[in-house]
């Protein structure tokens, strides 16, 4: 556990504890609860400029955060020190959640809603002001490079909104949103793109032949880690049972 250390006289020290939120990796979240759940890549075409930022050097935004509403304000403030381009999940034990879209400059926040359920998928984001922004760049792309909206490199952009909307399809299923139901939207082999948990065929397209290594989920009441990864082309993880990680919890 890091502290702060405070002369008090030559021969004495004081062990003083530090401000909220320096312990960013208490298991499954930092010391107030607060954790990344999961990301997702989403790369965007002709995405603007970050060189102006400099140097690029990650704000720890759990070291300060003692809430979700906390993480907003900071993740809004260092945006463009944090600058990678995703789309993830945070939430605290309170319950409260947020899908973070992120490009290189700009940033969009989705709450989660009455039913207690959030979700997101790499390539696509959902908030008004980014799914604008991706759309826009991907007109501009096309553009740019003499293509139609048909052209192959819209298919994986659609690709990504379908498994989105089927991702949120499985979030919803009546199986009481512990670990049967995180295991069934985990191992879900839908027709190709919709699928959760991909082997790389056969009934992909062949521009992606993508295939799922590593499963994993947080607890974050209990303070518990879960996760199965795959053994190349032996077994994927939904073929594996869970390995499960119990650290203390800070707040029993």
């Amino acid at each position: 556990m890091d502290k702060f250390l405070k002369p008090v006289y030559p021969e004495k020290m004081v062990v003083i504890k530090p401000r909220t939120g320096y312990i960013t990796d208490y298991g499954v979240y930092n010391e107030k609860g607060v954790a990344s759940c999961c990301g997702n890549s989403c790369s965007v075409w002709l995405d603007e400029p970050i060189e102006d930022t400099w140097p690029v050097n990650d704000v720890p935004l759990l070291r300060f955060a003692a809430n979700i509403n906390e993480l907003i304000v900071l993740y809004t403030r260092y945006t463009l020190h944090n600058w990678g381009r995703a789309s993830q999940i945070w939430a605290d034990r309170s319950g409260d959640a947020i899908v973070v879209e992120k490009s290189f400059r700009r940033i969009g926040i989705r709450r989660i809603g009455k039913d207690g359920v959030l979700w997101c998928t790499e390539g696509h984001w959902e908030s008004p002001e980014m799914n604008a922004y991706i759309r826009q760049k991907r007109l501009e792309y096309l553009a740019k490079m003499g293509k139609h909206l048909g052209a192959d490199d819209m298919k994986y952009a659609t690709d990504c909104a379908v498994r989105f909307t089927n991702l949120g399809h499985l979030c919803h299923l009546p199986l009481g949103k512990g670990l049967k139901h995180i295991s069934r939207v985990l191992s879900d082999h839908s027709t190709f793109p919709r699928a959760v948990c991909r082997h790389g065929g056969p009934d992909t397209d062949p521009y992606d032949n993508s295939v799922t290594q590593i499963s994993f989920f947080k607890n974050l009441t209990t303070n518990t880690a879960y996760s199965r990864e795959w053994i190349p082309w032996k077994k994927f993880p939904c073929e594996r049972p869970w390995s499960v990680v119990q650290y203390p919890s800070l707040h029993s």
